[in-house]
C-alpha cells in the first residue's frame, strides 16, 4: 500500500466517525492508579497483503471493553513477540500500544502478546489469523449511478462459522461498510443502488478483510478479547 492509499484510508475512516459522532476525547487514567485486578485487555493483529505488514496492536481499559483507557505506567508494559510495544495515540484519542512486522513470514503460525501489570504479573495471549483472502474476478470493473454493485471473493480455504467478511468502499463523499457471513470458498457482498450514488461519480476504492474474534486465555475476571484479519490491498474502481 501506498503512502497516498495509506492516506486515502485513514481519511475515509475519519469521515466515517465524523459523521457518526464517535470522535470524543478518550478518557485516560494511569494503570499504576488502578486495582490491577480489574484491567481488560485487547489485542488485535491485522494482516495488510498490499503492503505485506503485519500490524500488532494492543489497548487496555478499567473494567471492561467501554471503561476508561489505560495509559501504561511504572512498571507495566505489553510486548508483542518479545519485543517492547511502542505507545501511540490513535486520531480518536485512543492510547494503543503498537508493533508492525514487515515481512512477517509464516502467517499460520501463533503471534504473541505478553502484559506485564504494576503488580509484576505477566499475561500470555497467543492470536491467529484467518487465512487469505481476495477479491475474485471483476471487482474492479465500473459501477454505475442508479444501479448496484457486486464484490465476488475467493478464499485461501473455506470461510468458516464465526468468522466475517468485512468490505469496506470509499470515495471523497462516503465511506461504506458490508459484511457477509455466510461462509463457503467463494461469495459476493452487494451493494445497492443507493450504496452506489451516495458513493458520487468518480474514483472510489474498496478493501475486505476476513475477521475472527475470540476472548484470552490468560487474562483478570474482567477479560479481554482477540480480534485477528487479513485484508487485501486497496482496489480502485471508477463510479460513472
Amino acid at each position: 500500500m501506498s503512502t497516498g492509499e495509506r492516506s486515502s484510508w485513514m481519511v475515509a475512516v475519519g469521515l466515517l466517525f465524523v459523521t457518526t459522532g464517535a470522535l470524543n476525547g478518550c478518557a485516560v487514567v494511569n494503570s499504576s492508579q488502578v486495582d490491577q485486578s480489574t484491567v481488560h485487555q485487547g489485542y488485535e493483529a491485522r494482516y495488510e497483503s498490499g503492503e505485506n505488514k503485519l500490524h500488532l496492536e494492543a489497548r487496555f481499559y478499567v473494567g471492561g471493553s467501554t471503561g476508561t483507557m489505560l495509559l501504561l505506567d511504572g512498571t507495566s508494559q505489553v510486548a508483542a513477540e518479545g519485543q517492547k510495544m511502542n505507545q501511540t495515540t490513535s486520531i480518536f484519542n485512543e492510547v494503543i500500544y503498537a508493533r508492525v512486522l514487515g515481512s512477517p513470514g509464516d502467517l499460520n503460525r501463533a503471534f504473541t502478546f505478553v502484559y506485564t501489570n504494576n503488580d509484576g504479573r505477566n499475561f500470555a495471549n497467543v492470536i491467529r489469523l484467518p487465512r487469505g483472502i481476495a477479491f475474485g474476478t471483476g471487482a474492479g470493473q465500473s459501477a454505475r449511478l442508479g444501479s448496484g454493485h457486486s464484490f465476488r471473493w475467493e478464499a485461501a480455504d473455506a470461510v468458516q462459522s464465526g468468522e466475517r467478511l468485512t468490505l469496506t468502499v470509499w470515495s471523497s463523499q462516503a465511506m461504506l461498510m458490508r459484511d457477509d457471513s455466510r461462509g463457503g470458498m467463494t461469495g459476493e457482498i452487494l451493494l445497492s443502488a443507493g450504496d452506489v450514488t451516495s458513493l458520487g461519480a468518480g474514483m472510489a476504492r474498496a478493501k475486505l478483510c476476513r475477521e475472527n474474534r475470540s476472548t484470552l486465555s490468560d487474562a483478570t475476571d474482567r477479560g479481554g478479547s482477540l480480534e485477528a484479519s487479513y485484508c487485501t490491498g486497496e482496489q480502485k474502481f471508477t463510479v460513472q
